[in-house]
């Protein structure tokens, strides 16, 4: 039964092996980091992205932290090779601490995530649930992932991919997003650039999801294996209290909606509207 009381969330740095750099947050950190907060880990954030870190940078913050274990995220599958690397950097600290990765990344590609030995696990799709899950059966008497889907894992050197089921159907019951392990002058007071070239005019930035899913079938787009096709929806009220929350705390001045298809409800568009209009 392996120890797990210190998790790191790693962000891999989108400059590495001579890639165009996509100065962009990268919001799932900020949406898991109080789901493990409230399971009771002591939780860290390792923004290699950000911050512009090499390796050897990087492997020193892992030294100092000293998880036990590393989760693993990037943006785009343009960056996989990014990601691979970080998985590796870690072993070189410490080749017990365990590595999960999660993501677009394998969500898409399993099979050649989990082909690669320095990464023990992936997580599929949406991890606010399956996460503290994951956790509960790693550090129990028998550990047996077996029950659990949405999940990939070795057993006797075969591996197991288990498909998720269903989605977090239930937005408001989700915490709101923590920034407080992020340096947010960094994460929010820069201007930030996508690599398709949406950028953003005013600092503080402030990113929101409020919404899961879209009802397209674009050809260059992974969300029907991430997020599905069946769109799910925060309420207004829960989107206002984020927003609230954002310019209270951080005094944000311009903010980006990353939802995949915002106005599937347009009635709760023009409610949230008239909210950042008061």
């Amino acid at each position: 039964m392996p120890e797990i009381e210190r998790f790191m969330f790693l962000v891999p740095n989108t400059r590495w092996f001579g890639k165009r750099c996509w100065m962009w947050f990268t919001p799932a950190v900020a949406l898991l980091v109080p789901v493990l907060k409230q399971y009771g880990l002591e939780v860290g954030v390792l923004e290699a992205n950000i911050d512009n870190l090499g390796p050897e940078d990087l492997k020193s913050r892992i030294r100092d932290f000293r998880p036990d274990m590393v989760g693993i995220t990037n943006m785009s599958l343009e960056y996989w090779r990014q990601a691979h690397f970080s998985a590796q950097l870690v072993k070189d600290v410490d080749a017990n601490i365990i590595t999960v990765m999660g993501g677009v990344h394998p969500t898409t590609l399993p099979q050649k995530v989990m082909a690669d030995p320095a990464i023990d696990h992936i997580i599929l799709s949406e991890g606010e649930r399956r996460l503290p899950s994951f956790l509960d059966i790693l550090r129990g008497s028998h550990p047996d992932l077996s029950p659990l889907d949405g999940v990939g894992y070795r057993e006797n050197g075969k591996v197991i991919i288990r498909e998720p089921r269903g989605w977090v159907e239930d937005l408001d019951a989700l915490p709101l997003p923590d920034y407080s392990l992020f340096d947010w002058r960094k994460v929010m007071g820069n201007e930030q650039k996508s690599v398709v070239g949406l950028g953003t005019r005013r600092a503080p930035v402030g990113v929101v999801l409020t919404s899961r899913g879209c009802r397209y079938r674009c050809c260059f787009c992974a969300n029907a294996l991430s997020m599905g096709r069946r769109v799910r929806l925060r309420s207004a009220e829960n989107v206002l209290m984020e927003i609230d929350l954002l310019v209270r705390n951080y005094g944000i001045r311009e903010l980006i909606f990353t939802d995949d298809e915002m106005y599937a409800d347009r009635e709760r568009c023009v409610v949230i509207f008239k909210g950042l209009k008061e």
